[in-house]
């Protein structure tokens, strides 16, 4: 049989760990960090900087989809790694507090990275139904999403102080 000592520091213990879980889920959190940012043509050239570098590397995965070098769900997969960082970007926009003069071109920049998600979106869909009815479709609003990502970065360009 367990003893008596056994028991109460066994209780105790589960009692600490009950009151320590209590505490963190009860206490309200902070409100997020976030880093200021002063810099601002430096954060968005930053912030281009990585969208170019994911736009290329969804292009070359939807190439080797398309080529028979990867599975739909890896693309998939790859595809939604992507998202997740584009999405990173979004939130980096929105919370860097653009100053007005900067606020056109930040915009556009944000609607360029939230249409690119949405290419994302189509480019999941049409690896899914690769060679079935529909492809052709979903071929031609991934052009024309690209068409339209490429018009909002010029856009904010184009808005630069």
């Amino acid at each position: 049989m367990a003893s008596k000592k056994g028991i109460i520091a066994t209780v105790v213990m589960l009692g600490a760990i009950l009151a320590a879980s209590f505490v963190v889920w009860v206490l309200p959190q902070g409100p997020p960090i976030q880093i200021a940012v002063t810099d601002f043509e430096g954060h968005i050239d930053g912030v281009q900087g990585i969208h170019e570098v994911l736009s290329e590397e969804l292009d070359s995965s939807f190439r080797d989809l398309q080529e028979g070098r990867i599975t739909p769900d890896e693309y998939r997969r790859l595809a939604e790694a992507t998202s997740t960082q584009i999405n990173e970007q979004i939130v980096g926009l929105v919370g860097s507090g653009a100053d007005e003069s900067w606020s056109q071109s930040y915009q556009s920049y944000l609607e360029a990275l939230q249409t690119q998600n949405t290419l994302v979106r189509e480019t999941i869909a049409a690896a899914e139904s690769a060679g079935k009815q529909g492809a052709d479709e979903s071929m031609q609003r991934i052009g024309e999403l690209r068409e339209r990502i490429d018009a909002l970065v010029s856009e904010s360009e184009q808005a630069r102080p």
